[in-house]
């Protein structure tokens, strides 16, 4: 009889489902399989010209994930709120609009250069991530965060593998985009207006619009966007989501209270957009399990 109880124990913890734990760092909920592993682990993955930095899990126990690319985050990326692979990168653009109208004039060939590059890393990425063994290669999620967001609607249009796409402080114009960036950096309105469309003609970046028009009508799409967003001009995110529900894109938009500039979010405002995308994913595993 002795035996009996061990044995029944043994059997009983390995018929029962391993319960998920959750703890609070740095105001943001995580997950796990085990009550508290021991972080984060990155690697570096160089795709062209572009080194992303890739991170995941240490808990093993969690299996295979789904994976987010985040392109053109102006920060690192916390980890996210629920258990995944999350690849990010510094665009290779992102310095070269940081300048004057004449600065980014004199640098439109790099940033041409850039542009393509970009493009062509979220594809690399996407594949080797895909190609990972702790990876559900059928929910790789595109994140396009600001100026990233023409590109993630680039790779979510030309990879039909892209299960999932989030659109964070979109706008649905990039020449009217570089305006509102260089006015804001003191130039005057005809210059900002001119410089911007003679870059929009040389650089040939993605065109938001145009790129919505390619995409699959079954694609969830999350767009988040703050309520008094700093730099995003509301008449430009307005026009983005008109242009999603146009092209028939049943997306989800959710608008954060507070003010602040979701490329570079406050504490407050980056608790809140984490907690969103990971309730937003959770949901979107459902969708995709269903088709």
């Amino acid at each position: 009889m002795r035996f009996i109880f061990p044995l029944l124990a043994a059997c009983q913890a390995f018929a029962a489902p391993k319960p998920i734990y959750q703890w609070d760092h740095q105001g943001i909920k995580y997950f796990s399989s085990t009550p508290r592993p021991k972080g984060y682990y990155g690697e570096a993955l160089k795709v062209g010209a572009v080194t992303a930095w890739v991170r995941r899990p240490k808990d093993k126990e969690l299996g295979k994930l789904p994976a987010i690319i985040v392109i053109g985050a102006g920060f690192e990326p916390p980890e996210p709120a629920r258990p995944a692979v999350l690849a990010h990168f510094e665009a290779p653009y992102a310095p070269l609009l940081s300048g004057t109208a004449w600065g980014m004039l004199t640098g439109a060939g790099k940033l041409k250069s850039a542009s393509r590059e970009t493009s062509e890393a979220v594809a690399g990425i996407a594949a080797a991530l895909r190609a990972r063994p702790d990876v559900e290669g059928d929910r790789v999620c595109a994140a396009g965060v600001g100026s990233g967001v023409p590109f993630a609607l680039r790779a979510a249009a030309d990879d039909p593998a892209i299960s999932c796409l989030i659109l964070v402080q979109g706008f649905d114009d990039v020449a009217e985009a570089m305006a509102h960036r260089l006015r804001s950096q003191g130039s005057w309105r005809p210059t900002a207006w001119l410089v911007s469309r003679l870059l929009r003609s040389f650089v040939r970046p993605p065109q938001p619009l145009r790129e919505i028009a390619r995409l699959r009508k079954d694609l969830p799409v999350l767009f988040l966007e703050a309520q008094d967003e700093v730099y995003v001009p509301a008449s430009a995110r307005e026009g983005l989501w008109e242009g999603l529900k146009n092209a028939g894109i049943q997306a989800d938009r959710v608008t954060l209270k507070g003010r602040g500039d979701l490329g570079a979010p406050p504490a407050p405002l980056l608790k809140e957009a984490s907690e969103t995308v990971g309730a937003w994913l959770a949901k979107t595993r459902q969708h995709i399990a269903r088709k």
